[in-house]
Parts: structure tokens; C-alpha cells; sequence
């Protein structure tokens, strides 16, 4: 339809019901309008003519008009919805029946300030209309102000002519009607708070701070904590918390010391309260509550909430929590910030109380876990372990999922640096989803979903971006991760399901990109395979892959470049173009290929049918052996071929002197049980000495790799002890003092 016609919007502006309600809607603004004119008049013809009665009335009575219309046009168009004669654009039955009890149920002193809930939808005009009606309302309360202060020079001026008009005229100040008069005189009284309010919110006065400051000293400290363990003194609790509290945000400028009426300036007095607040407050809370000294459930202390002590005490509990979460915080040593986190492990209990706290903690205890070193990850593990046991299972489901998020966002990048945080990392996560096996399961399917579907999205695509995720340390660590769960539970039958799909995942991504560059990435997919096979008994084929690395043409002819590289496939996925013919990749690339084949033929060196599994690989290592030019390979791959059909020719020699048939499947299975108990194949000795070579040689790796990184000037991350000394901590406390504001 086109834009209606002439005749059609005046015969819409005249009679359309609709345009009528909302001129019967918006009529208190015409009014205001007049009032305004009539205002700006009498304030030229001199405030003291018109009196301060009358800005009084027009203030109010223009409330109550807005409201009586406003409810009078609601209550006409809930009549002509009823009846079905009238028609409203762009409003519902539902929506006007709700928005006329919100009008109904609102005082009438709110119009200034909050609009109903029937404006919100507003056109221009509208809108403009609600900027006019505050404009009116600003003017009335400054007429409002000018007329009261004006009264208050007349009678400062003047205070015989005052009680004259108070004698005489008292209907100019008060009414003869005594409802009137108390109407007027509360009137008065709303109008002065309004005007003292609307000062104070433009002014912007701050509060005064008190000025009763106590300086504490160590002896004030000594005589809270004597009171405390041997009288049991509330009081002093609070004095000693209220103190920790000052400690903690010692520092935070003037923002802060006005609630405060402590002041600390001794370090000595900083240290001595942090420490005993830290070492003592969990065993003086649990002595005021009645608590054991160590350990507790969840159940108790929910119980506890609704007794006497917990009243008295647990406001003193949260502020320890809040006090200690924002030390924390600000914390930069990471040996103090693992004591601390050792003195809150104490009362973890506790926080079954206050579970907003207790999921801010758990947030700073996941981002240290993260980004510490190893002393400061462990103990904020331990932090995180025992919070997900003893605080319930909506606990543990959050932990298991912020832990695995934090994971992910920390092993973006593989280095030798960082290397060995990783590992930790995954044996972490490892641990604390074996708690709980079958919410373990739900986390770990949904998760190895995603990675599925990562996977079918680089398939599909085919672009850069999409191969890329694929390819990345942060997809390799997250495959890496959920083959430890399986591996670490793989007796639980649950988790067996999952091995299949884990399985094609891998194969999927080792073959997504077929260039020799990406050789290291199909070797740590075959690596996470065999653990995968071996821990799962089921035979996973990998040969194919290895295969696939072996017939590159870089691995045939001899190459003396690349003299002084390092080269260490595991911080690497992806070769870069220049150390392709390098003699160091060579090296690398030959002894993991033999070694994971070497480890796959072994795992089922005693089947029965490893005749048959060999069979192909020999032929592989012996067209490589033709084709090599390399002489330490060939003797390598010679050897392997060697010992390959030996076991071959001792597997064929005990299976022709079994009497069982191929459909027992028991017999089948318990075949050379005890020589593969014992490991006592030839190809089993041959990788256990594959095995103590390969240990010699990754730790000359990285030797040689942390001389490079040192000659660059790039430090290695540093792994602390595992504890922390109480000793230690309080050197460091003393020393660091103060901080500096």
C-alpha cells in the first residue's frame, strides 16, 4: 500500500479512536505548556505577586492530572476492548491489561521521575513530548526554589511585615479546612526534600570521613590474638579481621581508608597480622563453632547456618573470605600467593555458604593453576581438588568444565620451555575427572564431539583457516588429553565406547594434510594411537602411516646442511621449508619412524596372528632398504627387519604346536600369555634397548636446545619444588614489607 492521501490523515486526525486516545493522552503537556507561559509572565511581573501557594498547587496538581488522565484513557480503552468497538494500533489485549495494573499499582508521586511501562515503544513526537514534560517539571522546582528563597529574605528583611501577614492573613499560608492544611503542610514538607535532594545529586557531596583514626601497633596485636585463643573474645576477632581487612587493602589510596578506622604503617605490623590471619583463622573459627580441627562436610555447616554462632560468626567468615580473595589478587610472588592458597585450603569447608565467593575463588585458584609454575599450579590444584570433593556435586560439575576451558586457553603454544607445564596440566585434568567416571564420561563425549566436529568442518571447508584449527598444539593437546583419560580409566566400560571415535578423530587429522612439512604431526598422531591400542587391547592399524613418512624423498639421498640445527619433533608440528634437508631431520625423522613402528610390532608380538600382521611390513622395510642411499639407515632398517622375522619364525613354530581350532576365541586369546606377561619376545627386548637409547638421546635434545635458547637470550620457564616453606614465606613476607602506594 502507498502513503495515505490528504483527506485520508485529516479524516484519521478527526475521528480514527486510536489518534483520539492519544491527544486525551498527551493533554497534561498542552496544559504544562500554558503553565509555562503563564510562569515565564509572572516571573516578569515579579515572583513576590504570585507567592510561593501557587507554585506549590501547580507542582501537584499537575501530577494528579497526568495520573488521572493517564488512568481515565486506560480505563476508555480497556471499555472498548471489552466491547469490540473500538480499534488500538500496535497494542494487544494482553499487553494493555498488564500495563493498566502496573499504572494502578504505582504511587502517584513516581510521575516525575519513572515513566510507565507504556512508553517504552515511543515514536519521535512522543518522545519529544516526554523531553518537554521534564522540561516543565526542571522549571517548576527551580520556581519553586527562587520563590522559598525569596520568602526567606522577606523575612530576614522584614520580620514585622511577616507577623503582620501571620495575624492577619493566615489563608495566604494556611487554609481554614483542617484536611487542607495538613495536605499543605505535607506539601511543604515533600517540596524541601525535594529541593535538598535534587541539590545533594547535583552537588555530588561525598560522605565526611571520620576523623577518629587508631594507630596499631604489634602489642595491640598480641593482646587480640591472646584474647582470642584464651578467652575466645568476639571482639577481638572483629578489631583482628577488621585489621587483616585494613592490611589487605593497604595501598588503594583514598578510595578505601575512609571505612576504615585503622591505620597501618609498620611493616612489622603488616606482616605479624597477615600471617596469623593466615596460619590461625581456620582453627579459631572451628574452635568457636565447635568444628573438629580438620576435615568436615558440606551437610554441617549447611545445618549450621540457621544456629546462634553461625550469626554471630559468619559475617566474620565472609569477611575473611572477601579479604583473602582480594589478596590474592593482588599477590605478584608466587610463593606467597602458594601459601596463602595453602591457608585457604584449610577452610574450604566454609565455603559451602557462600557459593558466589566460593566460585570467585575457584577462579583465581583455575587462572594460577593455568599460568603458574609448577609449585604454584600444584598447590592451586590441590586448592581446586579438594573443592570439587567436599563441596558437592554442582561443584565438581563446575570445576570440570572451568578446568578443561582453562586448559585449552594454556596450551596454545608447545615449547621446551613450557613443555613439561603441559604434561602436568593433562595429568591434572586426568586426575580430576577419574572422581567422578560417569560425569567424567558426559564432559568427556561432549567435548570429543567438538573436537569431531573441528575435525569434519577442516574435512568439508578445505580452506586454510579450517586446516589450520585442525593442525594446531591447541587440537594435538586436547586429542593428547583425552587419550590419558582413556588410557588412565580404560577399565571402566563406559569409557571403552569412546576409544573407537578418539581413533578415527586421530587417523583423521594425521592424514588431513599429506606434505612432508606435517611429517611431526603424523608422527604424534601415531605416538597417541599406540598408547591408545595398548591400553585399550584393540589393534589400531598405524603401520600405513608410518609408511607414508618413510617414502619421502628427503629421507633418500644423503645431506650435509643444516649443520648446528636442532631438531626436536616434540615442540614441533610443522617443518619449516629451510631444515627439510637438514641432516638433524634425517636423524629425527628416521628414529621416530622406527621407533613407533618398532613399538606398534611389539605390542602384538605374541598374537597368533603376527605372522600375518608382519607380512606387509616387511615388504615396506625392504623396498626402503632398496631404495635408501643412506647407509646408517639401512643398517637401522636392517635390523629391524631382522628381528622381525625371528618372531615371526617363533610365533609360526609355537602356533604349530597348539591343538585348538581358530573359533576358540579363549584359547586364541590366552596364546604365549605368559611370555607377553613376562616380555619375553625378541621384539619386546629389541624396544625396551630402543627404549634406554631414546632417553640418551631427547635428554642431549635438550641440552643442546636450552644452550640455543640461552645463546638467544630467551630464559626457560622455572619449575619450583612442589611444597612450600612456612619459613620461606615468612622471609618473604619480611622482606617485601609494605607495599608502595
Amino acid at each position: 500500500m502507498g502513503k495515505p492521501g490528504k483527506n485520508t490523515r485529516k479524516f484519521a486526525k478527526k475521528h480514527l479512536k486510536s489518534v483520539i486516545d492519544k491527544r486525551r493522552k498527551y493533554k497534561p503537556l498542552r496544559e504544562a505548556r500554558k503553565r509555562k507561559k503563564t510562569a515565564s509572565r509572572d516571573l516578569q511581573l515579579g515572583p513576590m505577586k504570585v507567592g510561593a501557594e501557587r507554585a506549590r498547587k501547580d507542582a501537584g496538581n499537575l501530577t494528579l492530572k497526568m495520573n488521572s488522565q493517564k488512568m481515565n484513557g486506560i480505563e476508555v480503552m480497556k471499555d472498548d476492548l471489552m466491547d469490540g468497538t473500538g480499534i488500538v494500533d500496535d497494542i494487544s489485549v494482553d499487553e494493555d491489561l498488564s500495563e493498566s495494573d502496573d499504572l494502578l499499582s504505582e504511587d502517584e508521586n513516581t510521575f516525575f521521575d519513572i515513566l510507565p511501562s507504556e512508553y517504552e515503544d515511543k515514536s519521535e513526537e512522543e518522545e519529544d513530548a516526554d523531553n518537554a514534560l521534564r522540561g516543565q517539571n526542571k522549571i517548576l522546582w527551580s520556581d519553586v526554589d527562587t520563590h522559598m528563597k525569596e520568602l526567606e529574605k522577606l523575612k530576614e528583611k522584614d520580620p514585622k511585615f511577616v507577623k503582620f501577614l501571620k495575624k492577619h492573613k493566615k489563608e495566604f499560608l494556611h487554609s481554614d479546612n483542617d484536611d487542607d492544611n495538613g495536605n499543605n503542610s505535607e506539601e511543604k514538607e515533600n517540596v524541601k526534600e525535594g529541593v535538598k535532594t535534587r541539590k545533594r545529586e547535583e552537588s555530588n557531596q561525598k560522605i565526611p570521613r571520620p576523623s577518629s583514626k587508631k594507630l596499631v601497633t604489634t602489642a595491640q596485636i598480641d593482646a587480640w590474638c591472646d584474647e582470642i585463643k584464651e578467652k575466645q573474645n568476639m571482639g577481638a576477632l572483629h578489631c583482628l579481621l577488621r585489621a587483616f581487612q585494613t592490611a589487605c587493602h593497604y595501598g588503594d589510596g583514598e578510595e578505601y581508608d575512609f571505612s576504615s578506622n585503622i591505620i597501618i604503617t609498620n611493616s612489622k605490623v603488616f606482616n605479624k597480622i597477615v600471617i596469623f590471619v593466615l596460619c590461625e583463622m581456620d582453627g579459631i573459627f572451628r574452635k568457636f563453632l565447635g568444628l573438629p580441627n580438620v576435615g568436615g562436610k558440606r551437610e554441617t555447616i549447611i545445618e549450621m547456618q540457621d544456629t546462634a554462632r553461625w550469626t554471630k560468626l559468619g559475617r566474620l567468615i565472609k569477611s575473611y573470605f572477601v579479604s583473602t580473595l582480594y589478596l590474592l589478587n593482588q599477590m605478584a610472588d608466587n610463593q606467597i600467593i602458594s601459601f596463602t592458597l595453602q591457608c585457604l585450603r584449610r577452610s574450604i569447608i566454609f565455603l559451602a555458604a557462600f557459593p558466589s565467593y566460593l566460585q570467585k575463588i575457584l577462579k583465581v585458584a583455575l587462572q594460577l593453576w593455568g599460568t603458574g609454575g609448577e609449585s604454584l599450579s600444584a598447590v592451586s590444584f590441590l586448592f581446586i581438588r579438594d573443592a570439587a570433593i567436599l563441596l558437592g556435586s554442582n561443584c565438581l560439575d563446575l570445576c570440570l568444565k572451568r578446568i578443561y576451558k582453562v586448559f585449552v586457553s594454556n596450551c596454545k603454544i608447545v615449547s621446551a620451555a613450557n613443555l613439561q607445564q603441559i604434561h602436568f596440566l593433562k595429568n591434572c585434568v586426568v586426575e580430576l575427572y577419574g572422581f567422578d567416571l560417569a560425569n567424567g564420561y558426559k564432559q568427556a563425549f561432549v567435548f570429543i564431539e567438538r573436537l569431531g566436529m573441528v575435525l569434519q568442518h577442516a574435512l568439508t571447508v578445505n580452506t586454510k583457516e579450517a586446516i589450520k584449527k585442525a593442525c594446531s598444539w591447541q587440537y594435538i593437546n586436547c586429542l593428547d588429553l583425552w587419550v590419558k583419560f582413556l588410557c588412565a580409566y580404560a577399565k571402566s566400560i563406559d569409557l571403552k565406547s569412546l576409544s573407537y571415535a578418539m581413533a578415527q578423530i586421530i587417523i583423521g587429522v594425521s592424514r588431513l594434510v599429506t606434505t612432508t612439512h606435517y611429517a611431526p604431526l603424523k608422527l604424534h598422531c601415531v605416538k597417541m594411537l599406540n598408547t591408545l591400542a595398548s591400553a585399550s587391547g584393540t589393534f589400531i592399524p598405524v603401520a600405513s602411516l608410518l609408511f607414508e613418512v618413510l617414502e619421502c624423498k628427503e629421507l633418500e639421498k644423503a645431506t650435509t646442511s643444516g649443520a648446528g640445527i636442532v631438531c626436536d619433533f616434540s615442540t614441533m608440528l610443522k617443518v619449516p621449508k629451510a631444515m627439510l634437508k637438514a641432516h638433524a631431520f634425517q636423524e629425527e625423522c628416521m628414529y621416530s619412524v622406527l621407533n613407533h613402528l618398532t613399538e606398534h610390532l611389539a605390542q602384538w608380538s605374541h598374537d597368533i596372528a603376527f605372522p600375518e600382521l608382519a607380512f606387509i611390513t616387511l615388504i615396506h622395510l625392504q623396498r626402503f632398504h632398496e631404495k635408501t642411499n643412506l647407509d646408517r639407515f639401512r643398517r637401522q632398517v636392517k635390523q629391524l627387519m631382522d628381528q622381525v622375522q625371528c618372531n615371526v619364525e617363533y610365533v609360526k613354530k609355537k602356533r604349530e604346536e597348539v591343538s585348538f581350532s581358530p573359533k576358540d576365541h579363549a584359547a586364541v586369546c590366552s596364546f604365549l600369555q605368559a611370555e607377553k606377561e613376562n616380555g619375553s619376545s625378541m621384539l619386546s627386548k629389541f624396544y625396551a634397548n630402543l627404549q634406554q637409547k631414546g632417553e640418551l638421546r631427547k635428554a642431549s635434545l635438550q641440552k643442546d636446545s636450552k644452550s640455543i635458547i640461552s645463546a638467544k637470550g630467551v630464559t626457560p620457564m622455572s619449575h619450583g619444588k612442589s611444597g612450600c616453606d612456612m619459613k620461606e614465606v615468612k622471609e618473604a613476607f619480611i622482606s617485601t614489607g609494605l607495599p608502595e602506594k
